[in-house]
């Protein structure tokens, strides 16, 4: 039996497979809580807005789920977000994973997500305002 006597062998830090499994929360969560209200439900006025941010807020956390938008695309609610899901979701794991081999700490995982959350949250919001401003 060899002995190293690098301190390279030893990994401290967050394991990359809690990493993906934390980075699938958001989303899901967000997912829950888009569908409990219900996209493009009828109601009163209130509840319509609601369940349009809802959409919204789904297509930032589940950014596949936009190729839906296409014309000749016909889909079902249920086919968008089963669809969505199963497409985004492995890539909000690559990027826990990605975070945790660079994090030494969970606190610093999360402040990590956090600041790529709010990255791409104020990239898909600015790119909204330049696509409405061009076509309106």
């Amino acid at each position: 039996m060899r002995h190293s006597n690098s301190f390279r062998d030893q990994r401290v830090g967050v394991d990359a497979f809690w990493g993906g499994a934390q980075a699938l929360i958001v989303p899901l969560l967000v997912v829950s809580l888009a569908l409990g209200r219900g996209f493009n439900s009828s109601g009163p006025v209130g509840d319509t807005s609601t369940s349009h941010l809802g959409a919204l807020v789904f297509l930032l956390v589940v950014p596949t789920a936009w190729v839906f938008a296409i014309d000749f695309i016909e889909a079902s609610r249920l086919t968008v977000v089963v669809v969505g899901l199963v497409t985004s979701l492995p890539l909000w794991w690559w990027l826990g994973m990605r975070l945790a081999a660079r994090a030494s700490t969970w606190a610093a995982w999360w402040l990590r997500f956090a600041t790529a959350l709010l990255v791409w949250i104020s990239t898909v919001v600015v790119l909204f305002a330049v696509v409405g401003s061009v076509l309106s």
